[in-house]
This record gives structure tokens, C-alpha cells and sequence, in this order.
């Protein structure tokens, strides 16, 4: 015959036996066939072209080998053919999948594997077979019905070797659980919002829709969204509470029912901030910059202060007038500054348009809770203050008078020679011709102080002794330059004369007056 034998294990009797089956068609006479078990060597009786055996299913090990041997008298060559009856792997395996959009569920099941091939049958909760008998996998496709939800749907699959097998699904209609269904924040902050789907078969997937029913993918800056398979977190982001307080819903849909959850959410307000006060506002000397300062009243927290503007009129106009604001141009309130710390109870604003006169206000935030607006206010021009300029002029005078005086002696010490009469008008030194020193010898230790006329004594009864002297110091006796000394005498006062003593007394009595002058 052509080729080689061909043999393989079928499943009979409603796969509760075995058939080993080997075939070679073919050939002049025709090929001898023999099956032989290779683990007990039993040979069985030959037939020719085709050959079948059946065994008892229960009788058969797993991964035993049966060998077809051939025999023709034209054979030069051993052709036997091997066939090995196994098990499939581990256990059926079941599931139900919703397609085209949750219209159809398709139940599944599966054995694949092992030799002979397994056979799969699909059955309702009454027992019933739904479709026909198929081998290692079977599907079957059911129109989607609410009807469906809790009923069980089995598979029974069946192999020689073994005993029967099934596996079984439950349809089911999801449900939902969260473990918070109301929530309440402060607005600022975010939020979690969690639903759990507690049962569900087929599994589905969590929707969420956001206070306003609208689908959470319309606005994707504002939620997140982590979904695993059996839970679902939506974060709202900077709760608002003007926007974000309301039910928020999750829902879940297969294809034997939906469920929905509601969530709660109350976006609650931080307590209104207390009042402002505008207590000074005041232009800069060039009028492009304005000072603000405000208190607060009434107690309260915030975390901070907005400052607003608006334009009220042109300060300046092309003609040199002034004018208001048209409807045509923008009136509305401007934030110009934001972020004031809590702390700080003034602001310094640059940069304005010294063209426009502008009115502000101030508000408390504490958050983003806005307090009432303080009273709206101008500008006013700064007061004239002369005391800086003066007392600058004053100090940058004294600088530059100290700076002058003191560079001018300077130059005079070092001109000397050239301005002597500079020098010595501002030195105060005397020429020499009127330079006068009385000196005192050693000598007039022993000479009594002669009195003065203006040195009158009346209770003086004797006279003091007299005396006449003059004395000339040479050079060698000091060592210096030659003195003169000249002796004046004064003539007796007549005015006042000495009581009590004789004419000839009176005749030796001396003023002396010593006038040294000095060469150099």
C-alpha cells in the first residue's frame, strides 16, 4: 500500500470506551494488521487493511501507548504506527462574555487536550441541552435577558479515561456598594468618591456621571478616574462649592440587569472673613505707584487679601482736561493683587497708568471664601514734606563746608612759604618784634617781690627792702642766642605815696620792669 499505516484512539459508546483504530488501504495483497500493547506485549489477532478495537474505557491508563504493526510481503522496512491515549489538561474551564454591546451573552467552555478529544455540552438550569455536543470546545450564543439573572448554566464534559467533568456559570446582575454614600468637605480641597461592584457575571464596567448627570469624560481636567475590575475611584478635583455640592452617580450594566449608586456630596464654605477698612491710600510722587494700607474688624479667620481696581475717569486728556470713562470702556472690578499674606496690612502697587485715575478696594479671604469689600476709595496726592530735602541740605552743607575747610589747611600747611602771612593769620603767630618773655634768673630767688603801685597794702607798716639792679647774660652763659636784658626805671608815684617812711627811703625805691627780646 501507499504511504504508511495510519492510527489513532476514538471515543465510543458514549465516551465510555476506547477504539483503537489503524488503517492501511491499498495494496496487492492486501497489508496484515496487528495492534500490540507495548507496556504488556499482548498481541492481538491480525486483520487485514483496517483495524479496530474497543476497550473498556475504566481499563485504560493514562498515557498508555498501543503500536499498530503492519505486515505486507513487499514490507522492507518496519512501518509501525503509535497512538497514546491521554487525559486532557487540568479541568473544564466555563465563562459568559456579553458581545455587541451587552445584545448577546456567549457562553464558553473548554477541555482542550488528551486523545480522545473530550466532549462538551452545554445545559440550562433545567437540565436542558442548549446546542449541540462539541469536542474540547463549545459556544454558545444567548439573546441578552433580564430573565437570565441568578440562573446557572452548566457545562458537562465528558472523557474515556476519566469519569465526568462540568463546570457552571452564574448570570448576574451587577450591584453596587460604596463604603461612604454621603460626604462633606470644605471647597478647596479633593475628593474621593468609591463604588464597589459587589456582584456581577458577566463583569461590567463602573460609569460615573457628576452632579449634573453628564458623562465625567466631558470635563477631564476636573475628575480622575482609577478603575480596577471590581471598584471604581473618582477624584473630584478643587471642590467648588458653588459647582460641585449634589449626587453624583455610578452605575454598572451587563447583560442581565444594571445597578446604580448614588453618592452625596456637600462642598461646604469656610466662614466668611472678617471686614476691611481702607485707612490709607495714597499716590506716589511720580503717580505710578499707590500705597494701600487697611485694618481689620470683627473676628474671623482668613488666609489672606485680594486688592481690586476700576477705572473711575482719565486724569489726563489729550486737551489738557479731564474726563469720565465711557460706557464703552471696560468698568468692571480688577484683581490686581492676590496673594497678600494673612499677616501684612499694606501693599505697595507699581506700574499704574498715571493717565487713569483708578478706585480700589480690598476683601478678606479665608480660602476661598471672599468676605465683604471694604469701601471703595481714590487715591490721594502725598502731603509735602520739606524736612527730608532740608535736613539733606543741611547735612550735605556740613559735609562739603567740613570737606572745604578741612582741604584749605591743608594747602596753607603745605604753602607755608608761599602765604606766610596765611599761615599765620589762621596760626596766630606773632612777628618776632613783638614776641615778649620774662624771664627769671636763678638770683632772684634771693631778692624780695617788689610790689606794684596797684598792689597796695594799708595795714603794711614797714617798707620792703629796695633795690637796683641790671644784669646782662652773655651768650656763653646759656648756650642760646645773645639776650638783652635793659633795666626801666619808673619814677616814684606821686599819687601814692608810702605812710611812714623818710624822704631817703623813698629815693631807693625801684620799679624794675625786665624786657627780654629774642634774636633768632
Amino acid at each position: 500500500p501507499d504511504g504508511k499505516p495510519t492510527c489513532t484512539v476514538l471515543a465510543v459508546n458514549n465516551y465510555q470506551d476506547v477504539a483503537l483504530w489503524c488503517s492501511w488501504q491499498g495494496g496487492h495483497p492486501a497489508a496484515g494488521l496487528q495492534w500490540l500493547e507495548v507496556k504488556d506485549g499482548i498481541i492481538d489477532v491480525m486483520e487485514y487493511s483496517s483495524l479496530t478495537k474497543v476497550k473498556a474505557g475504566e481499563d485504560i491508563l493514562n498515557n498508555s501507548t498501543y503500536t499498530c504493526h503492519p505486515s505486507h510481503p513487499a514490507l522492507r522496512s518496519d512501518l509501525s504506527c503509535r497512538t497514546t491515549a491521554l487525559l486532557p489538561e487540568e479541568q473544564p474551564k466555563c465563562s459568559a462574555t456579553a458581545v455587541k454591546n451587552n445584545e448577546y451573552t456567549m457562553l464558553s467552555c473548554s477541555w482542550e487536550g488528551g486523545l480522545p478529544l473530550a466532549s462538551l455540552q452545554w445545559k440550562n438550569w433545567r437540565n436542558q441541552p442548549l446546542g449541540n455536543l462539541e469536542r474540547s470546545i463549545n459556544n454558545q450564543v444567548l439573546k441578552s435577558t433580564t430573565a437570565y439573572n441568578g440562573k446557572d448554566f452548566v457545562c458537562q464534559a465528558a472523557h474515556p479515561l476519566t469519569s465526568d467533568e462540568m463546570c457552571s456559570v452564574r448570570l448576574e446582575a451587577p450591584v453596587l456598594v460604596t463604603p461612604r454614600s454621603a460626604m462633606t468637605v470644605f471647597e478647596g480641597s479633593d475628593v474621593h468618591l468609591t463604588c464597589i461592584l459587589q456582584v456581577a457575571y458577566p463583569v461590567s464596567e463602573i460609569i460615573w456621571y457628576n452632579n449634573r448627570n453628564e458623562s465625567i469624560w466631558l470635563a477631564p481636567k476636573k475628575y480622575q478616574l482609577h478603575q480596577e475590575v471590581f471598584w471604581s475611584n473618582l477624584t473630584v478635583r478643587e471642590t467648588d462649592g458653588n459647582g460641585d455640592s449634589g449626587p453624583y452617580w455610578c452605575t454598572a450594566l451587563n447583560v442581565v440587569g444594571h445597578s446604580t449608586l448614588v453618592i452625596r456630596l456637600h462642598v461646604k464654605k469656610y466662614p466668611t472673613p472678617p471686614n476691611v477698612t481702607i485707612s490709607k491710600l495714597l499716590f506716589g510722587r511720580q503717580r505710578t505707584e499707590v500705597l494701600l494700607e487697611w485694618t481689620t474688624r470683627g473676628s474671623g479667620d482668613l488666609t489672606g487679601f485680594l486688592v481690586q481696581r476700576q477705572p473711575v475717569r482719565r486724569s489726563v486728556m489729550p486737551n489738557g482736561r479731564t474726563s469720565a470713562l465711557t460706557k464703552e470702556e471696560p468698568h468692571h472690578w480688577e484683581t490686581v493683587v492676590s496673594a497678600v499674606d494673612a499677616d501684612i496690612r499694606g501693599h505697595k502697587l507699581g506700574g499704574q497708568d498715571p493717565s487713569i485715575l483708578y478706585a480700589f478696594r480690598i476683601l478678606a479671604v479665608n480660602h476661598r471664601t471672599t468676605g465683604f469689600p471694604s469701601e471703595v476709595k481714590t487715591p490721594a496726592d502725598p502731603p509735602f514734606n520739606a524736612f527730608p530735602a532740608v535736613i539733606g541740605a543741611a547735612v550735605a552743607g556740613m559735609l562739603l563746608a567740613a570737606v572745604t575747610t578741612l582741604l584749605i589747611f591743608q594747602y596753607v600747611v603745605r604753602n607755608r612759604d608761599n602765604n606766610p602771612w596765611l599761615h599765620n593769620l589762621l596760626f596766630r603767630l606773632r612777628p618776632p618784634s613783638e614776641s615778649r618773655e620774662e624771664i627769671n634768673f636763678p638770683e632772684d630767688a634771693e631778692i624780695a617781690e617788689i610790689p606794684l603801685p596797684a598792689e597796695r597794702n594799708e595795714n603794711i607798716g614797714t617798707v620792703p627792702p629796695q633795690f637796683t639792679q641790671e644784669s646782662e647774660m652773655s651768650p656763653s652763659d646759656t648756650g642760646d642766642e645773645p639776650l638783652t636784658t635793659s633795666t626801666t626805671e619808673s619814677p616814684p608815684s606821686s599819687e601814692c605815696p608810702i605812710t611812714g617812711t623818710s624822704p631817703h627811703e623813698e629815693d631807693e625805691q625801684v620799679n624794675v620792669v625786665i624786657t627780654v627780646t629774642a634774636t633768632t
